[in-house]
């Protein structure tokens, strides 16, 4: 039964259910529950007849639910999920789920360790409530594209899920500093951080991230037009940083770049695209403590780097030799 058992669990969720037809012995090693732990309808062209269908089997084992791009599914087909108690559950893009949807799931899972729901653009602060009250261990949040999220779902959440360590407000338009400093108050062990083309970033919400982020090691702030050197050197006192984004944070010069570059040595991907602030200066402070764990760099329309004697990109090969990509945006 063991070698069974072993192929049993190489087939996807879909094939499983029809060799469960097979025979006796194939339907009764269909039963384990080892093999219902985990629902992937992900870009699934018909998740919601699949989900109508789902075995008996799936009731009280299910742990990761991957809903993702399955765009044909609805609050009715989420139901039948109920009675699970879900640690990781994927719903990004699922336009067709609403709050209710993602309440009622929520509500049974009080385990619930990961949450995305990438571009939902129906979802709004209220399954937060539900999140908060219910899921203290709670790691990992995306809300990215999720555009009627505000600062009042997010307070709450950070409130209650302190255990968070990767949280994803991308496009998040109508979050403030309100809920970017109650963020990082409450969830002091994050280590990933994105706020990309959030419009209200500014340095009071860096100022709290480097005063309470410690653990910090990724943090995306593209396009945040507020921010200034004041507050984006605050993230210096974030010695754990690894990959930082401050693309089209157009405020942004020598002085805030250059002590990130002398206290967070192992930093691994910097992207200063289009950033007229930048000078040789943060290149040289750059090869000065950085030398050994930068491999990618984006200094594309930094028009202060300049080299007489041979061309710019020479002049950073030879300053950053580990460095294997110089241009990421476009």
């Amino acid at each position: 039964m063991s070698a069974l058992l072993h192929l049993f669990k190489l087939l996807p969720d879909r094939d499983r259910t029809a060799a469960a037809c097979v025979c006796k012995e194939w339907s009764r090693v269909s039963e384990h529950p080892s093999l219902w732990s985990t629902l992937d309808l992900h870009n699934c062209q018909h998740a919601s007849q699949a989900l109508s269908k789902l075995p008996h089997q799936y009731k009280g084992p299910l742990k990761v639910v991957n809903l993702e791009f399955a765009v044909d599914v609805t609050d009715k087909d989420l139901q039948r999920l109920h009675g699970n108690s879900i640690e990781s559950l994927n719903l990004n893009a699922c336009q067709r789920v609403t709050d209710a949807g993602i309440i009622g799931l929520v509500s049974h899972s009080p385990n619930l360790q990961r949450l995305s729901l990438y571009w939902n653009v129906h979802v709004t602060d209220t399954p937060l409530y539900r999140l908060a009250s219910m899921c203290a261990q709670l790691t990992h949040l995306n809300l990215s594209g999720c555009k009627h999220i505000t600062d009042k779902g997010l307070q709450a959440v950070a409130k209650n899920c302190h255990q968070l360590v990767d949280v994803d407000l991308t496009r998040c338009m109508e979050i403030t500093e309100k809920g970017y400093t109650a963020t990082a108050s409450g969830c002091q062990k994050l280590q990933v951080l994105r706020m990309y083309a959030c419009a209200h970033v500014n340095d009071a919400t860096l100022k709290a991230c480097g005063e309470l982020l410690l653990d910090l090691r990724v943090i995306d702030i593209c396009g945040a037009h507020l921010v200034t050197d004041n507050g984006a050197q605050a993230l210096a006192k974030c010695h754990k940083l690894e990959v930082v984004n401050f693309t089209w944070c157009v405020q942004l010069t020598d002085t805030a770049v250059c002590p990130i570059a002398a206290e967070c040595t192992g930093l691994q991907s910097l992207s200063l695209h289009g950033l007229r602030g930048i000078t040789n200066q943060t290149i040289e402070a750059l090869a000065t403590n950085c030398r050994a764990s930068l491999h990618t760099l984006d200094v594309h329309g930094c028009i202060g780097i300049k080299s007489c004697e041979e061309p710019v990109k020479s002049y950073l090969q030879r300053n950053l030799p580990g460095v294997r990509q110089f241009v990421v945006h476009t």
